[in-house]
């Protein structure tokens, strides 16, 4: 059975499952000394996670750096006393958010006071959203949907980068919706950046390279960015963490919430209140 401790410095507590598999754990590195190189810092930590028996599941680079690995109890305590290193939590797992059943009305509930009188104000504009770039978070995008202004894309999942096909359906899904030329923002160029598996399964560690890939995107290319995420999961530091430095980006981030039906708190998606460009 792995020994499970409960942390200090804001880290919870690793449930144990009764085995002998290592808790995917997210390292999220800071760097401590102002004269040390960042490079010199990060490497020193993916070398201290190897050295201490861990095994490196994924780099993450970009606005949050940190790597995201498979470790023991005894590795996340020794890990806690390495130089660079400001936090160690479980990498959890996030999922798709389902959408409800017919959400076509929804359009007009959003454009106006009177909601659902049948008018829209997108009726008809398909310049609406023109010069808006959209990273949709999710299981990908079908290629074959020509109605709509996809750019490219991104898969954080595999060395393949560009393999960010949709082989759920969720992503095309929500894209179109929004997106789609009969959609609310039909003039907008879409970004299909898969961090979901088939199954519509993933972890924090992967929305978190998402999000660095897109807000990396937007200082290169400039203009106005939105992500949106309609997963679920619970609170991951991590992660919101990233969320606050997309949005000090300039970047503004939807997600999905109040889907179960009892909540609308955007807790549910990794994400807190202390964000506010969070919709």
């Amino acid at each position: 059975m792995v020994e499970c401790t409960e942390f200090l410095l804001g880290i919870p507590s690793i449930e144990c499952e009764g085995n002998n598999r290592s808790s995917p754990t997210t390292v999220h590195r800071i760097q401590k000394h102002a004269n040390q190189p960042e490079t010199a810092t990060y490497s020193a930590v993916e070398s201290a996670v190897v050295d201490n028996g861990g095994t490196i599941t994924q780099e993450i680079h970009g606005v949050l750096n940190g790597v995201a690995a498979d470790l023991s109890a005894e590795a996340m305590e020794a890990l806690m006393e390495q130089d660079g290193i400001a936090y160690i939590e479980e990498d959890t797992p996030v999922y798709i958010s389902m959408p409800q059943n017919n959400p076509t009305w929804g359009q007009d509930r959003i454009d106006q006071h009177d909601s659902r009188n049948g008018y829209y104000i997108w009726k008809g504009n398909k310049t609406a959203g023109r010069g808006i770039d959209v990273a949709y978070l999710k299981t990908g995008f079908d290629p074959q949907n020509k109605h709509m202004n996809l750019v490219g894309g991104y898969y954080v999942l595999s060395t393949d980068r560009n393999a960010w096909n949709d082989c759920n359906g969720h992503g095309t899904h929500v894209a179109t919706v929004g997106s789609i030329e009969y959609g609310v923002a039909p003039g907008a160029d879409i970004w299909a950046v898969r961090v979901l598996d088939c199954s519509g399964g993933g972890t924090a560690s992967g929305v978190v390279a998402g999000i660095n890939w897109v807000v990396e995107q937007a200082k290169k290319m400039g203009g106005k960015w939105v992500i949106n995420m309609s997963l679920g999961g619970g609170f991951n530091q991590t992660l919101n963490d990233t969320v606050k430095k997309a949005r000090d980006a300039g970047i503004i981030v939807v997600v999905a919430a109040g889907n179960n039906g009892n909540t609308a708190d955007p807790s549910a998606c990794s994400c807190s209140h202390q964000v506010p460009r969070l919709l």
